[in-house]
């Protein structure tokens, strides 16, 4: 399956990456692993596993 970045772009809204979530949580999963896997958040203000975490409430 082809994988574009801009469904989870650093420099979109928070709201936009927890819908982007919802559409895509298979892609997200493996994000937040690779971020886990890093050690580095995806944005400073809030982490893969949190957006994950709001798309699924």
């Amino acid at each position: 399956m082809r994988r574009l970045s801009c469904r989870a772009c650093p420099l979109a809204h928070t709201d936009d990456l927890v819908r982007s979530a919802q559409l895509n949580p298979e892609l997200f999963e493996e994000y937040a692993e690779a971020e886990a896997e890093m050690g580095h958040q995806f944005k400073k203000s809030i982490s893969l596993r949190e957006i994950i975490e709001r798309a699924r409430s």
